[in-house]
């Protein structure tokens, strides 16, 4: 599925039988518009003062309801902490594993290799994407 642009929102919500409502397009739109990884409470402040009365559960369900509809990705860090990313083009993430920082980035060859055969035996998959952690080029310099 392709990325969904702020333009097509309403249609892709319609498509999937699901209300269109303010609420949604201001998640959607302030998660799409940035490049961290946001966890649902750091979304939750970012949107709150542009949506008086929201909820924390509106935000959580609200992103939840995205993902599944495949409009933004649902990122389960190691420790289980779940972050999310509005960009849905393929791309892979890089963990520091000191400041938190996920940072994106683009592996053409491991995305173009076919999936061993064993992935058969477990399950179907449906998509691919690769985790690195190590430490990020702003905590090596310090």
């Amino acid at each position: 599925m392709p990325p969904v642009k702020y333009e097509h929102f309403k249609e892709v919500c319609q498509a999937r039988g699901l209300k269109a409502t303010s609420q949604r397009f201001v998640i959607f739109k302030t998660l799409a518009s940035t490049a961290c990884h946001p966890t649902a409470d750091q979304l939750f402040d970012m949107v709150s003062g542009k949506l008086p009365g929201l909820s924390r559960d509106t935000v959580y369900r609200t992103l939840n309801v995205l993902a599944e509809c495949g409009m933004l990705r649902k990122l389960i860090m190691p420790g289980g902490a779940t972050h999310f990313d509005g960009d849905t083009t393929p791309h892979h993430h890089f963990l520091c594993e000191q400041c938190g920082q996920i940072l994106d980035f683009e592996w053409p060859d491991f995305d173009n290799l076919p999936w061993p055969e064993a992935i058969g035996e477990l399950g179907r998959a449906k998509t691919a994407s690769v985790l690195i952690m190590g430490r990020c080029l702003g905590c090596e310099v310090q």
